[in-house]
């Protein structure tokens, strides 16, 4: 080491050490959470494109939803779907 050599170097050497250590630990904590929002965003379209293939579903992936939020943490979006069809609608208000 260089502060081994010369003693006066040893803060210097100290300073950039720990000046390393956290550039590098930002980076991580970065990519990490760029890796939850990924996540997260796959998850959301993926419940919701499941959602809207298969209605009678809506409930299980209401759960996984909620499992991904307590067990992960990842605050997911809820699937807002209509409960009916615009032709469902125009049906009901034909029949009064």
């Amino acid at each position: 080491m260089l502060y081994k050599v010369v003693p006066e170097m040893k803060p210097l050497c100290v300073t950039i050490h720990l000046q390393i250590k956290l550039e590098h630990l930002v980076f991580n904590l970065f990519v990490v959470f760029l890796f939850v929002e990924h996540v997260t965003h796959y998850l959301d379209t993926t419940f919701y494109n499941l959602t809207t293939v298969a209605l009678h579903d809506w409930r299980t992936y209401g759960e996984m939803r909620n499992q991904a939020n307590q067990k992960y943490g990842l605050e997911m979006t809820e699937a807002h779907l209509p409960s009916q069809t615009l032709e469902q609608v125009t049906t009901r208000s034909d029949l009064t």
